[in-house]
C-alpha cells in the first residue's frame, strides 16, 4: 500500500510541477509577443516616415494599391558616342586625321 502512494504523489507532482511550468512559459512568451508587436509596430511608423522624407527630397517609390511602398524607381540616362574610319590595306593609318593607330616600323 505504502508503495502505491509513493507513485501517486510523484504522478500529482510531476503534473503540478508541469503545470506551473507551462502557466509561467505561457506568461513568458504571451508579455514577449506583446512587446514584440508594440516595437514592429514603432518601426513600421519610423520607416514610413523616413520613405516619406526621401519622397519629398526626390525619390521616387512604387506603391502598391492601398499606398504601401513596394520598392525604388531607378532612373539612369547615359550618352553613348562611336565612329568608325576604314583604312585601306597598306594605307598608313597615321596620316589619317583623328586616328590614334601608331605606324608599323619595318624590322
Amino acid at each position: 500500500m505504502r508503495e502505491w502512494v509513493d507513485w501517486l504523489v510523484t504522478g500529482v507532482s510531476v503534473i503540478i510541477g508541469g503545470f506551473i511550468t507551462w502557466l509561467v512559459a505561457w506568461r513568458y512568451y504571451e508579455r514577449a509577443g506583446q512587446q514584440l508587436k508594440h516595437e514592429s509596430a514603432e518601426l513600421r511608423r519610423l520607416t514610413a516616415l523616413a520613405l516619406k522624407a526621401f519622397e519629398e527630397a526626390g525619390v521616387e517609390f512604387t506603391k502598391d494599391s492601398k499606398g504601401n511602398f513596394k520598392g525604388i524607381v531607378r532612373r539612369g540616362a547615359c550618352d553613348i558616342q562611336a565612329s568608325t574610319k576604314m583604312i585601306a590595306e597598306g594605307q598608313d593609318a597615321s596620316r589619317i586625321p583623328g586616328s590614334q593607330t601608331k605606324p608599323e616600323r619595318a624590322g
